[in-house]
């Protein structure tokens, strides 16, 4: 699974603009003067992602 894992991190890396950059592109469209906003746009963004690696994990385990 760190074969994957790693994959999935470099392309979310390539989209990185910057040091002060978040990797994940959803985080970059969140309000940060805002900390419901932002306790809101991170527990929507975990569960995105979960659902998709769980999404790869049950392909890769069909093959």
């Amino acid at each position: 699974m760190l074969q994957v894992q790693l994959i999935i991190m470099r392309y979310y890396e390539n989209n990185k603009n910057g040091a002060d950059n978040f990797i994940f592109p959803e985080m970059k469209k969140a309000d940060f003067s805002n900390a419901k906003a932002i306790y809101h746009k991170i527990k929507v963004v975990i569960s995105k992602f979960n659902k998709d690696l769980k999404s790869i994990v049950k392909k890769s385990l069909d093959y």
